[in-house]
């Protein structure tokens, strides 16, 4: 978060007024926690309630990190990358 700099040591609030506009957070690494479940819902209200008997049939997990540093992207009209994971 571009804000975290005013708990850098000698940043003033004028300072980062000056140059909060130059600064970003973007990263071309990305950490994703990925959870799916599969849920039985009893009373099918919508609603995952374990004490009302709702289970969780299944259960998946995976934790990745993307690096789209390599990508290019030909059609400088497109707005958007497809990224493939592969385990």
């Amino acid at each position: 978060n571009v804000t975290s700099l005013l708990d850098v040591k000698g940043m003033t609030a004028d300072l980062f007024g000056r140059i909060c506009n130059e600064v970003t957070t973007r990263s071309d690494q990305f950490r994703l926690l990925i959870v799916a479940q599969a849920l039985q819902d009893l009373d099918r209200d919508g609603v995952f309630n374990e004490a009302a008997g709702d289970r969780i049939l299944a259960h998946a997990a995976r934790d990745v990190v993307v690096d789209r540093s390599p990508l290019t992207d030909a059609d400088t009209r497109e707005a958007r990358f497809t990224v493939s994971i592969r385990e």
